[in-house]
């Protein structure tokens, strides 16, 4: 995972993605999520594993390294990542 950010991104029409980058180049990959706040404050992040795949592969990361990522992205808030 040397040198590769991953980063939960919002555009301006709300929609959601994970991105998986280089952090020495301007390269990355993005995959579309889906992503939930419930009434209590939790965050669920929603990920499709087959579009997932791939990427994990290419840029030599974990699912374990994308959890720890996103969670460090959003710092105390509760979150919740489901690979499915």
């Amino acid at each position: 995972m040397k040198k590769t950010f991953i980063q939960s991104f919002m555009n301006d029409k709300t929609e959601t993605f994970l991105e998986i980058g280089s952090t020495v180049t301007e390269e990355f990959d993005s995959i579309p999520t889906t992503f939930n706040v419930t009434s209590n404050n939790t965050r669920w992040l929603t990920i499709e594993m087959e579009k997932l795949a791939n990427l994990l592969v290419k840029w030599n990361v974990t699912i374990e390294d994308i959890k720890s990522s996103l969670q460090n992205q959003f710092g105390n808030e509760r979150l919740i990542v489901i690979i499915r």
